[in-house]
């Protein structure tokens, strides 16, 4: 199942958020991971900010200022993986 037009992945976003600041985040992080796994791929592209962010919460950044995350379902037949530079440009692919 797709999100339609990213508002899936920017709910979800938003609950993540929503949780940071009420200092709980389990439920909101797994629908951001959900999320991050279902939306469609053109979703994915045109609002990247919204995944740079939701990648950035969900994972700290290494040494070099890169984040990396991979969301998968549960029997792991659909996995998709983040790469975010220091720069904020977004690498991602279907596995």
């Amino acid at each position: 199942m797709q999100a339609n037009d990213g508002a899936e992945l920017r709910d979800a976003l938003r609950t993540l958020v929503g949780e940071r600041s009420d200092g709980e985040a389990r439920g909101g992080a797994a629908a951001m991971e959900r999320a991050l796994l279902t939306t469609a791929a053109s979703n994915i592209d045109s609002d990247s900010e919204t995944v740079v962010t939701a990648v950035r919460l969900l994972r700290p950044a290494d040494d070099s200022g890169t984040t990396r995350l991979e969301v998968r379902n549960q029997a792991m037949t659909h996995r998709r993986w983040f790469e975010v530079s220091r720069e904020g440009d977004t690498t991602w692919g279907d596995r």
